[in-house]
């Protein structure tokens, strides 16, 4: 079942069923008329979030998939999944434009500016590549651990965070390439992370139930 709420009452607005199964991951497209929705199979579908209403739906090449996530000018759509493989697709037409492959299972999918696609695996590996070219633009290598990861970029395109099993968020400078901050966690599992929309705030998550939020300008932090 999917259920939408109203952002700003917190009303409930609508309950509707899906028969995608075990879902992992969903994204809004820019605009917000339509959700997408990743299934723990291969199979993403598509739902009017004002109606309730399925538009469509198409099988990836890549299953079970576990990520999906919209571009921010919208013309593109990623999806990664646990065999390794990250597609991207053409949101308007969903024709496959390029495929990728990580060495260990998708953790985490985040868009920058320009089309810039970054994926990290759960051995902390991260391959970016350009969205529109199929271009490899960056690689991290593993480090040596099996853990849940996750990236953000920050609104601005010009730093990315990566979380790696909940003990310390690495921020990275994007177009120098260059680490400049790890921010620590106390935690030892499950590791997400979020830029405020405005990227004043950076949020990470553990799987002990932890909620820690950092001013991305002070560096402060807070639970």
């Amino acid at each position: 079942m999917i259920r939408t709420w109203d952002a700003d009452s917190g009303r409930l607005l609508r309950d509707f069923p899906s028969a995608a199964g075990l879902m992992h991951d969903l994204s809004f497209n820019p605009s917000g008329t339509l959700l997408a929705l990743a299934s723990g199979a291969s199979e993403v579908t598509f739902w009017e979030p004002a109606t309730g209403k399925p538009r469509q739906s198409f099988c990836a090449g890549c299953s079970p998939l576990r990520r999906i996530e919209y571009s921010r000018c919208g013309r593109w759509l990623a999806v990664g999944a646990r065999d390794c493989w990250v597609e991207v697709f053409d949101a308007r037409t969903l024709i496959r434009k390029h495929r990728f492959s990580l060495v260990s299972p998708v953790s985490g999918l985040a868009f920058g500016n320009d089309g810039v696609l970054s994926a990290v695996g759960a051995d902390a590996s991260v391959c970016c590549w350009d969205a529109a070219t199929g271009k490899s633009l960056w690689e991290l290598p593993p480090a040596g651990v099996r853990r849940q990861a996750d990236l953000a970029f920050h609104p601005d395109g010009a730093r990315l965070a990566m979380a790696v099993g909940g003990e310390e968020v690495t921020l990275w400078d994007w177009p120098e390439k260059q680490r400049f901050l790890i921010l620590k966690q106390t935690a030892k599992v499950a590791g997400l992370v979020a830029f405020s929309p405005d990227g004043t705030y950076i949020a990470s998550a553990a799987g002990d139930g932890s909620i820690r939020l950092w001013s991305s300008r002070s560096n402060r932090s807070g639970e």
